[in-house]
């Protein structure tokens, strides 16, 4: 069996609390957000600059154009 020290097990409890923290406070901004949102679900801003290498990249799988 693998003996563990004081100090990794509470290295490990703060490690998890910590994921915990970060699981619950990310969760909670979503649902306040996104209850929030308004507009279609489908509604992006439109591109105000040339097409990046990204946007040249995803057109053609997309079917769109870069331009």
């Amino acid at each position: 069996m693998i003996k563990l020290g004081v100090y990794s097990v509470t290295w490990l409890l703060a490690a998890i609390a910590l994921f915990y923290l970060a699981s619950f406070v990310a969760r909670w901004s979503h649902r306040r957000f996104a209850g929030k949102a308004r507009g279609k679900a489908s509604h992006t801003i439109p591109r105000s600059g040339p097409p990046t290498e990204l946007d040249e990249l995803f057109a053609p799988l997309i079917g769109v154009s870069a331009s």
